[in-house]
Parts: structure tokens; C-alpha cells; sequence
């Protein structure tokens, strides 16, 4: 129980195997069973502050379908801008931002965990420094907003 929450944590080591291929797995499962799911994160992110971990985004049935299917390791993707249009607001803008280059950060620290990957730690750099500048310019657009109104 955490803050009233129920959390099932389980560990996994083992092997995914899709025919005579494997990734070895070794990983603390995480499941909300009841209650808020803040309390579940605030769980992984303790645990990930402990050292050691990472939050991962590959289930294992994920893994075991791209071992059969033959798939190459993923590729080093460059930092896209977000897609608008004229009915976005300023904090679906805001939103949709922030979710891209955390999810940019995310997929190459995945690339990195595996192969330690130059171009894969320098996308990540990217995407920090994408969330800082859209936290600067929201900053700064805030302020402009109370000036003016």
C-alpha cells in the first residue's frame, strides 16, 4: 500500500524467446491494483532515484514479437517539431510539446541503454534542451500575458 493505493510489484529474470532467438529481461513490474495512479509513479520514480533502474516503454510480449519478426535495433531518430494547427491553445501547444520531447528522450534512452549510442546520447541532450526552451518561451509568455492583461 502506498498512500492508500495497492501496487503489485513483481521481478522478472528470465529470457524472451521467439524461436531460437533471446533478450534477456530482468525488470520490476509495476501494477496499480486500486487506488490513484500518482501514487504508482511516485513509486517508480523512488525507485528509479534509488539507482540502478530505468522506466522502460518494451513489454514483453513487445520484445518477443520484434525477436520473431527479425527487428533491427531501433534507429537514432532526429528531434521533430510539433505539429499545430490554428485551434491549438497555447496549452495544448504547451502540452504536446512537452510530451514529444519527453517521449523523444524516452525512445533514445532505450537506443542508449542497449548500445551506448554517441548519436542516440546526443538526441537525448536535444530533447532537454527542446523541454528548456519551451519552458523558457511559456515563461516568458506568462509574463508578456500579465502585462497586457
Amino acid at each position: 500500500m502506498a498512500d492508500g493505493s495497492q501496487i503489485e510489484v513483481a521481478f522478472d529474470q528470465g529470457l524472451v524467446l521467439a524461436g531460437d532467438k533471446e533478450d534477456p529481461i530482468c525488470e520490476v513490474e509495476l501494477e496499480l491494483k486500486s487506488g490513484q495512479a500518482d501514487s504508482l509513479f511516485t513509486l517508480a520514480r523512488t525507485l528509479c532515484e534509488a539507482g540502478g533502474m530505468r522506466l522502460g516503454n518494451l513489454s514483453k510480449a513487445a520484445r518477443g514479437y520484434r525477436l520473431a519478426q527479425g527487428h533491427e535495433p531501433d534507429e537514432v531518430k532526429e528531434l521533430t517539431l510539433v505539429a499545430t494547427d490554428k485551434n491549438d491553445t497555447v496549452e495544448s501547444c504547451f502540452i504536446n510539446t512537452l510530451e514529444h520531447a519527453l517521449s523523444h528522450w524516452h525512445y533514445h534512452e532505450q537506443i542508449y541503454s542497449e548500445r551506448e549510442s554517441n548519436e542516440a546520447l546526443h538526441q537525448i541532450r536535444q530533447s532537454i534542451s527542446f523541454i528548456r526552451q519551451t519552458l523558457t518561451f511559456t515563461v516568458a509568455l506568462c509574463r508578456v500575458a500579465r502585462v497586457l492583461f
